[in-house]
């Protein structure tokens, strides 16, 4: 389970990788991409490094199931606040 669980996030992980790359560059072509943009591009990056070390050292030190419900939590959170930000 384990050796499948780890082939499973390598996937996800590659795919992910790809989808951003596709996405900035559909983004750059149809000159989406301000300053504005890559500057807060540039803050952001950085927190996402500290979320996944965060989240490699809670992974081992909690269990499966609630780190999963804590990550599906933060995710709805952060689609519901998308989604108010476009709707208001």
């Amino acid at each position: 389970k384990n050796l499948r669980s780890k082939r499973n996030q390598g996937f996800a992980t590659q795919f992910f990788f790809v989808g951003v790359i596709l996405s900035l560059g559909g983004l750059l072509l149809a000159g989406e991409v301000s300053g504005a943009t890559v500057r807060v591009a540039t803050i952001l990056a950085p927190l996402v490094l500290v979320g996944f070390w965060i989240g490699s050292r809670v992974r081992g030190r909690m269990p499966q199931e609630r780190l999963r419900t804590a990550v599906l939590i933060t995710c709805a959170l952060a689609a519901l606040a998308l989604l108010m930000r476009v709707l208001v």
